[in-house]
């Protein structure tokens, strides 16, 4: 039983840093000072909200809406696949300092934005 217990911790263990390893590898920051990149499109009305709250701030991000910008939808999956984020979730998808959030709520970003 002992055994067991041990073996379950180390696999619990071992998935964890896998994720983390997977989530941390790949993505390289776009700028070399800090940035927020929101991806979403026009229709979302949680992305409106977002860009309101953004645009209510000194904060200088940028907005890549999927259905307009040229390659929009494959840039963005070229980035989620590398920060190993699943891309079926609705947007928006949140890129801060090279590493990629699915709608990650206004003071998270400010949060990590100013680390």
């Amino acid at each position: 039983m002992k055994n067991i217990i041990v073996l379950v911790l180390v696999l619990v263990g071992g998935y964890f840093a896998w994720q983390n390893y997977i989530k941390d590898s790949g993505l390289e920051p776009l700028y070399d000072e800090s940035y927020v990149v929101v991806y979403g499109v026009e229709r979302c009305p949680v992305c409106k909200k977002l860009r309101q709250q953004l645009d209510g701030t000194d904060l200088d991000y940028e907005w890549v809406d999927m259905d307009i910008t040229e390659n929009g939808w494959e840039d963005f999956r070229i980035r989620a696949d590398k920060a190993g984020i699943p891309r079926g979730g609705r947007v928006p998808f949140v890129e801060i300092n090279g590493e990629m959030f699915h709608r990650p709520d206004f003071d998270t970003i400010i949060e990590i934005y100013n680390q």
